[in-house]
């Protein structure tokens, strides 16, 4: 009977230490700032893509392009870049142009490359599920890192009401501006410059790991502190 209690006993706590582990997900977030119109004018939260060059510490003005009929983005065989050869848009003079993409049938890798290769200057992706925000990431197979290893632009992820408000404003021919800022991103709570290297001891991580030791092998640095923490990422990579 002792042997029982202590066997439920270690099953309970080894429950208890796994569901304190998923529930530690990191979900690295940035913001949306619309400024124009007023009918879907405010703060809106976004979560930063796991790829991608986003722009810490600093912000984007643009104009969100919805591209109808391509929304998308992934490769065919009509379109092996996800957009017609002569994909045309109007841009605005003095504004970047922020893509609006719908989230599903490919990875969201291949929906960035794509985008950039038509123009854009960043990409926010539309959740196709009602839920939290959770972080875009790229897999690890190499038809995925072909496309990693060319992305040139921040990417980031939008919740589906709030994708829906301003796919209404675009349907209307309406001009939707907004901002997206990285500043808080970075923690910055006493006014010193922080600096932030995350790694990971998986040895399939490829390229992206490679380049990262790469990064710090070349970097010269008297860290005052170090601290480790051990949580996992929510996120997918379609």
């Amino acid at each position: 009977m002792g042997a029982v209690k202590d066997s439920l006993l270690l099953a309970t706590l080894l429950l208890s230490v796994v569901l304190s582990v998923q529930a530690k997900f990191i979900v690295e977030h940035g913001s949306l700032k619309i400024t124009n119109p007023v009918e879907v004018k405010g703060d809106y939260d976004i979560a930063l893509a796991n790829f991608g060059l986003p722009m810490y510490g600093a912000d984007l003005r643009g104009v969100l392009h919805y591209p109808s009929g391509y929304a998308l983005a992934c490769s065919d065989a009509n379109h092996p870049s996800g957009f017609p050869e002569d994909y045309k848009f109007n841009r605005i003079p003095g504004y970047s142009t922020i893509f609006l993409l719908d989230r599903g049938r490919c990875r969201f890798t291949e929906k960035v490359i794509n985008a950039e290769k038509a123009g854009a200057d960043a990409v926010l992706i539309c959740d196709n599920v009602d839920e939290q925000l959770i972080t875009m990431d790229a897999g690890d197979d190499m038809s995925t890192l072909k496309y990693v290893n060319n992305i040139s632009i921040p990417a980031a992820l939008l919740t589906e009401s709030d994708c829906a408000k301003f796919k209404t404003q675009l349907y209307s021919s309406r001009t939707v501006v907004g901002v997206i800022d990285w500043a808080d991103a970075l923690p910055h709570p006493d006014a010193r410059v922080e600096w932030e290297f995350w790694t990971d001891s998986n040895n399939g991580c490829g390229d992206k790991c490679d380049s990262s030791c790469r990064s710090c092998r070349i970097s010269t640095f008297t860290p005052s502190s170090l601290r480790l923490v051990g949580t996992r990422c929510s996120s997918r990579t379609t």
